[in-house]
């Protein structure tokens, strides 16, 4: 419990000096989360996941994060929950891939099942404190001006995105496979999107109005 309260407390004030830096805030957030991340591991590297992973099939781990965020992308399509879309209308494909896919999901893995699931005692709950942590860090939306459904979508499905993630943590002794999983999450957001789209011209003969 304590220690969830002070991953957020992180969270909070990396938040809140990104805000800050000329570089942007998304780069920055994810480039502070790494850093204090490696600093409170303080060299222990193995306890805390930073070692190949063990008998790890790598569609296995990946398969789910598709799946997960190609429903989640899907449901806020139809459903019309339009903040986060709103949000990432500025990236481009090559800045999605280097900052959505990779940069966020390495970060946030790093911090979420490197140094907070695994300083966790060992057992089921820890699972579900990683996941509840994940889900909450993106409460963080209501300041940035996303809507409140698109919020707690994002919530619910970023929650179940980070059980998914902790499970495959404690399985093999990594948060390296929890990072692929957690970048097929991003992949499969665009991937549901293309769905929808073919799916709109489909029946309705015309594109999708995405905003």
């Amino acid at each position: 419990m304590l220690r969830y309260f002070l991953a957020m407390a992180i969270f909070a004030a990396c938040s809140a000096v990104a805000r800050l830096a000329p570089t942007g805030r998304q780069p920055t957030l994810k480039l502070l989360l790494i850093l204090i991340s490696l600093a409170l591991v303080r060299g222990k590297w193995k306890e805390f996941g930073f070692v190949w992973p063990r008998n790890v099939g790598w569609w296995r781990v990946l398969a789910p994060g598709l799946l997960t965020g190609a429903l989640a992308s899907l449901g806020a399509l139809v459903f019309h929950f339009d903040g986060m879309r709103a949000m990432m209308k500025g990236y481009s494909l090559p800045q999605m891939i280097a900052m959505i896919w990779f940069w966020s999901s390495l970060s946030e893995e790093i911090f979420c099942r490197g140094w907070f699931q695994s300083g966790l005692p060992a057992g089921p709950s820890r699972i579900w404190w990683s996941a509840a942590l994940f889900g909450s860090m993106h409460l963080s939306l209501f300041l940035a001006g996303v809507d409140t459904p698109s919020v707690l979508w994002i919530v619910l499905w970023t929650t179940v995105l980070g059980y998914l993630c902790a499970q495959v943590r404690e399985s093999t002794g990594s948060w390296a496979p929890a990072f692929v999983r957690h970048a097929g999450f991003n992949i499969g957001g665009l991937l549901g999107g293309i769905v929808y789209t073919i799916g709109y011209r489909i029946t309705t003969g015309q594109l999708p109005q995405l905003g």
